[in-house]
């Protein structure tokens, strides 16, 4: 276990100092101003306290990093990242799944261009969202033992820290990869042996509708959360329909940008760019990381993950210069 912790540090301090080397000497904005690359920033939760899972930003983390795009270039609309070509950098923020923590944006000096991608099947539901489920459960003190053999997914031992973060790392991988259907079994065992979640962390309709008139951009993220990879065709034509129909029947306007789930190449099936142009989607984005340049296919967005840990130095500060190297990657350390 020491020797694990002494790696992780290691690791912080030796990403932290080479990013401070390519930032002062100037490398990071001779490759960003060179690139002229659109980069759009993946965020999810937004909350002081750190996870498990990478996917919280602080509310002071995200203003800063606003500022830093407005430094480096401009922010804009997800719709519109090729639309002022004369500029260096061009930024697009989003917000995946529909976690009701997005609000806070509505409590920054001021409201950019931002684009919140929504699991409809979640929203304004008493339904858990799996990953934050078990992530949630496996933390509690009082649970030291999970057994999933009934779903192939093995048994954990919880009697510590590492082993309680173990599990969840090992449990989210195994599980993202099932069909909804499966993952919802799964979810209804352990809530029938635990009990629901603590808190529905998800927004409703009434403040998406919010968001929406503050000029926050709403656009699909499946129905289910469903991993287009998983699903046969049909399958996914029913998660964007639904999905569709319900962002349109509660905002009254048109859905023209979706983000697949988990989002990596393996996660897309080949058939998802047919039916995103039947129902006609402007763009879709990935998680998988880079710039976008202007001959882009519009329906393969790459995105970084912005996260806590991605942005902050080893006192947990945010530092541009981590920022920087996240988006020009120098010497593939990200």
């Amino acid at each position: 276990m020491k020797s694990l912790y002494f790696y992780r540090i290691t690791k912080v301090w030796f990403k932290y100092i080479l990013a401070l080397v390519f930032h002062y000497l100037g490398v990071n904005n001779f490759l960003l101003k060179r690139s002229k690359s659109a980069y759009i920033l993946m965020l999810h939760r937004i909350s002081n306290s750190d996870d498990i899972l990478n996917i919280s930003i602080k509310p002071k983390n995200l203003k800063t990093a606003i500022d830093w795009c407005e430094q480096l270039g401009c922010i804009t609309d997800i719709g519109c990242l090729y639309g002022e070509n004369e500029l260096n950098s061009r930024f697009a923020i989003t917000f995946d799944d529909g976690y009701s923590s997005v609000l806070k944006v509505l409590e920054l000096p001021k409201i950019v261009p931002m684009t919140v991608y929504l699991s409809t099947g979640f929203i304004e539901k008493s339904r858990s969202f799996w990953a934050t489920y078990i992530e949630s459960l496996l933390m509690k003190d009082r649970i030291r033992y999970i057994d999933l053999n009934e779903f192939n997914l093995g048994s954990y031992r919880l009697a510590s820290c590492r082993q309680r973060r173990n599990a969840i790392l090992v449990l989210n991988k195994k599980i993202k990869l099932l069909h909804p259907s499966v993952i919802q079994e799964i979810i209804n065992s352990l809530e029938d042996k635990f009990g629901n979640s603590d808190k529905n962390e998800f927004l409703n309709w009434n403040q998406v509708k919010q968001l929406s008139e503050a000029g926050i951009t709403i656009g699909s993220h499946t129905h289910n959360h469903a991993i287009t990879s998983r699903l046969s065709k049909m399958d996914f034509e029913q998660e964007m329909q639904l999905s569709h129909e319900l962002i349109e029947q509660k905002l009254g306007q048109e859905v023209q940008h979706f983000a697949y789930p988990n989002g990596q190449a393996q996660d897309i099936a080949p058939f998802c760019h047919e039916i995103l142009r039947q129902k006609r989607f402007d763009t879709a984005v990935t998680t998988i990381e880079g710039g976008n340049a202007i001959d882009q296919d519009t329906y393969m967005l790459k995105r970084f993950n912005l996260s806590n840990e991605r942005m902050e130095n080893p006192w947990g500060k945010p530092s541009k210069a981590m920022f920087t190297s996240m988006l020009t990657n120098p010497l593939s350390i990200y």
